[in-house]
């Protein structure tokens, strides 16, 4: 899935670009910050006519975000509601259903204007509820993608001239420290982590269990039966988990997960394997099935 982010800076100017961009790339998702629109005057009709979904929060010449989508856009919200605010600057929307819906979030990070100003601390507010808004998100949707303009430069090669930018708005520590909380302080984040753990731990636990039958040895059929059985389960399991886990590591890594620098996105594809070779995983089932019906409560 191919997802964008684009700062239009005023989607009336902009928008012939947006229409011939979204035909010669095709994005399954955009998010665009920075519409300068009020909500009646978005131009629905021209991004529906280009094969999009769209859903927008807009205001009249500052600010405003929206999402584009192929797919439909589910379970809108606009702001974020334990922090009132006249300025429009975040939207959320789900994609697809079930397990593999996405929540997909655009965001617009105000610039702060000067350090010690009062947009500066109106910048901080925002960025301290920005961060409490999207831990409870993750609780509610692990699956989530946040994309946006963010004003921040996270490190001294994002700016051409670091000394010059030293201190200032944009690179400010407290600026810098908002934007970079590791993300396994997030709630949401840490209940995957402790999911794809224990996942591990009980494939582990299962193959183990197996290794333990045939180190035991078949006395008879029954014995075997029940090793077969427990082989089918453990195989069926433990590939079905690495894919979940792997899959689950991906998105912990972001963009990064996708590139070929990092072994994550080999385990990925090392998990469907292992999905598939030996017996796919369906016909696991049907052996685990077989026994279940065969032999009845074999696994005392």
């Amino acid at each position: 899935m191919k997802f964008a982010s684009w700062n239009v800076n005023s989607l009336k100017v902009r928008l012939p670009h947006l229409l011939e961009w979204l035909a010669r790339r095709a994005p399954q998702i955009v998010c665009l910050q920075e519409i300068k629109l009020e909500d009646a005057k978005f131009p629905a009709e021209e991004i529906q006519a280009a094969g999009y979904h769209c859903v927008w929060s807009g205001q009249r010449t500052y600010n405003g975000v929206a999402i584009l989508s192929r797919a439909m856009l589910a379970d809108v919200a606009a702001g974020m509601p334990a922090f009132p605010d006249e300025q429009k600057r975040v939207i959320a929307a789900t994609v697809g259903k079930g397990a593999d819906a996405i929540r997909v979030v655009s965001a617009y990070v105000p610039n702060g204007q000067a350090v010690g100003s009062e947009k500066y601390e109106y910048k901080l507010n925002w960025l301290a509820a920005f961060r409490r808004w999207l831990e409870e998100e993750l609780k509610r949707n692990p699956r989530l993608a946040l994309l946006g303009d963010y004003n921040i430069a996270p490190a001294d090669e994002d700016v051409h001239d670091p000394k010059a930018w030293e201190g200032q708005i944009l690179c400010s520590p407290k600026e810098r420290e908002a934007f970079g909380k590791p993300i396994g302080q997030f709630q949401g984040m840490q209940f995957m982590l402790a999911d794809m753990a224990m996942q591990c731990e009980a494939a582990r636990c299962l193959v183990y269990e197996v290794a333990r039958l045939c180190d035991e040895g078949f006395a008879d059929d029954a014995a075997y039966r029940r090793f077969a059985a427990n082989a089918a389960m453990a195989k069926c399991f433990a590939s079905d988990m690495a894919m979940k886990v792997t899959t689950d590591a991906v998105q912990v890594f972001g963009g990064a997960g996708y590139m070929q620098d990092l072994p994550v996105e080999r385990f990925m594809r090392d998990a469907k394997i292992n999905q598939i070779f030996e017996g796919t995983n369906q016909i696991q089932r049907m052996i685990i099935a077989r026994q279940l019906l065969g032999e009845g409560m074999w696994l005392n």
